[in-house]
């Protein structure tokens, strides 16, 4: 079945899932719209700026928060980071994504605020760090919107891995064995490895 026309018959796949797996798509196919979207308009603000040659402010009250906001992302991500990894749930991997780029949006403005007190040349900094920022969360986003569309999904966070799992049905089922251990969740990256026991038994 070609690509378009599995995405088109994306309703059917969903009916067939379990309640638990049509949960974790619906949510997953959620926020990689909104990683999207944040993508975008992180973009567009970004360039707007960088044409208005909008300068950031120096006062410490914007540092602080700033900085407040850096810190408490981070202690947000690492539970959620963790959670991701211990339950293999792309919905909670994708949460972890959308609270790193929140705590790196915070850091590009901390950091390019203070940029700026030290170097008034440097007001361009915090724009075009966050552009690259949303890049490459607008990526992220993107593939948490195949891997939900994907009728390989099953609720992991392990997007990618089915595919490639069919690009290799021409291999031998000999070779295929070291590939059917248990999987687990790779966290950041998105994609599964083999567990370290299968490693080590071979």
């Amino acid at each position: 079945m070609s690509k378009d026309l599995r995405f088109a018959c994306f309703p059917l796949c969903y009916l067939r899932l379990p309640t638990h797996s049509r949960i974790e798509r619906i949510a997953t196919l959620a926020i990689g719209i909104l990683l999207a979207m944040l993508a975008l308009a992180a973009v567009g603000t970004s360039i707007a700026s960088l044409i208005a040659h909008e300068h950031p402010s120096p006062s410490n009250a914007s540092l602080i928060i700033a900085a407040s906001a850096t810190v408490i992302m981070f202690l947000f991500w690492v539970p959620k980071r963790y959670l991701a990894k211990a339950l293999n749930s792309s919905t909670m991997n994708g949460e972890a994504l959308c609270t790193l780029s929140c705590m790196q949006f915070s850091g590009a403005l901390l950091i390019g605020s203070l940029i700026y007190r030290v170097w008034r040349g440097g007001w361009w900094v915090d724009s075009a760090t966050a552009i690259v920022i949303a890049m490459l969360f607008g990526w992220e986003g993107l593939k948490m919107i195949r891997w939900a569309s994907n009728d390989k999904f099953n609720g992991g966070c392990c997007c990618g891995q089915e595919e490639r799992k069919a690009d290799k049905q021409a291999i031998p089922e000999v070779m295929q064995q070291s590939s059917t251990a248990p999987q687990r969740c790779c966290g950041d990256s998105g994609c599964c490895k083999p567990s370290q026991e299968s490693d080590n038994k071979v």
